[in-house]
């Protein structure tokens, strides 16, 4: 069986137990308030045979779709393009393809044994050059003025906004409806007026986003291709 993986932390403001989740081949802990660390050893040990059990029968159920499959389709709404995955297992003796994504017309060619960090890898590209656009015709549309705009493989968020209106976005988001990317993009954006989740955040949120809760219930139940969270 596959090790467990470090458990990823959450602080929820309305949470008010601790809980533990196998989510995408990552275990988070969902920690309200205030909790002190004693109590969130304390619960992780008498929660460790759950735990346990629990991977190993999610990871059992899953371990087929942990690498792309041939054929398997790959949809970027954004870029409105749709790929189609074909791995490529004969190429073992030819070093220059071994490491390579080849693109012909809607495929994406590639080393079997390699394809899933290959695929991530061109998915970040990819989403590097669509989504910074996608955040400025946002931001200009609305009238949002910030400073950076980065790309990441982040585990745990959809996107982020510093302080310094520096705004960090998933490569994920290449994946996901448009609809819910411009949610993301214009929550991020709004957190450049408002650097919390109050009243006056979410107001502003229904001014761009008039079905902002909706999206942002969506957003909660997308599932991604289980290889793009292996690491």
């Amino acid at each position: 069986m596959q090790e467990i993986p470090n458990i990823q932390r959450r602080v929820k403001s309305n949470a008010r137990r601790l809980k533990l989740r196998i989510e995408h081949h990552q275990v988070y802990l969902t920690i309200p308030p205030r909790t002190v660390e004693k109590d969130i050893q304390v619960f992780l040990k008498q929660s460790e045979p759950w735990l346990i059990n629990t991977w190993n029968r999610h990871y059992a159920a899953n371990i087929t779709t942990t690498v792309p499959k041939n054929g398997e389709q790959i949809h970027f709404p954004l870029g409105q393009k749709t790929y189609q995955i074909l791995l490529n297992s004969d190429s073992a003796d030819d070093v220059e393809n071994r490491s390579k994504l080849i693109i012909e017309d809607n495929l994406l060619i590639v080393e079997a044994n390699q394809a899933g960090n290959l695929l991530k890898t061109w998915i970040r590209q990819q989403a590097s050059i669509y989504l910074p656009k996608q955040l400025a015709q946002l931001a200009n549309q609305y009238g949002f003025v910030y400073q950076s705009c980065q790309v990441r493989h982040a585990k745990t968020r959809w996107g982020s906004c510093s302080s310094q209106q520096s705004i960090s976005l998933n490569a994920a988001l290449l994946l996901l409806p448009i609809e819910l990317v411009n949610y993301v993009l214009l929550h991020e954006l709004c957190h450049t007026r408002q650097l919390n989740h109050s009243a006056r955040f979410w107001q502003e949120m229904q001014r761009v986003d008039a079905n902002y809760w909706q999206h942002r219930e969506q957003l909660k139940h997308i599932k991604l291709p289980v290889w793009w969270h292996i690491n």
